[in-house]
């Protein structure tokens, strides 16, 4: 039944003379890098919003990389690059590169004018709402993550110690 209904899907985006695509970069909780791919285009019932694929990244979150695993879930659902008229992403450097971004990677390889939107998330929202001591707190907190995470090292230590505490 499930097969049914994504061969359907796949068919109503065939179908479609233009699309627009979501694409956004993260990671799971094992975290493992990947791509969210959601596309939105106007069907036979009316306008549609799906989910074409949580698509794995190898290696790298470069734009290269990004673009590569969305051009071959493409290719493999022989879904034409060439309908895509709009991009949105999280406007990461990845994503937005000037030589090597994903939205630039793409534009090329389509070979005509697209779209472009920024999708901000709901946390820098709500950050911009936040009183000042609690930014100071969280700027922080997200220094001290960072600096941990950037040194695999000490990313590994402290992934084993919160282990060990449950």
């Amino acid at each position: 039944m499930s097969a049914n209904i994504t061969n359907q899907q796949i068919e109503d985006l065939k179908s479609a003379s233009t699309l627009s695509i979501a694409v956004d970069e993260s990671c799971d909780i094992n975290d493992k890098a990947q791509v969210s791919l959601s596309v939105r285009f106007i069907s036979t019932t009316g306008p549609t919003e799906e989910l074409l694929g949580l698509l794995p990244l190898k290696g790298q979150t470069c734009g290269v990389d990004i673009a590569n695993v969305v051009i071959e879930c493409f290719e493999k659902q022989q879904i034409p690059l060439e309908k895509i008229f709009s991009i949105s992403t999280d406007g990461a450097k990845s994503m937005t590169g000037a030589r090597n971004g994903f939205v630039t990677i793409l534009k090329e390889k389509i070979n005509h004018e697209i779209l472009t939107y920024c999708i901000i998330h709901q946390e820098a929202l709500c950050a911009q709402k936040f009183p000042e001591e609690i930014c100071k707190v969280m700027e922080l907190v997200i220094k001290i993550i960072n600096a941990t995470a950037a040194k695999s090292l000490y990313y590994r230590q402290f992934k084993l110690a919160n282990l060990k505490n449950f």
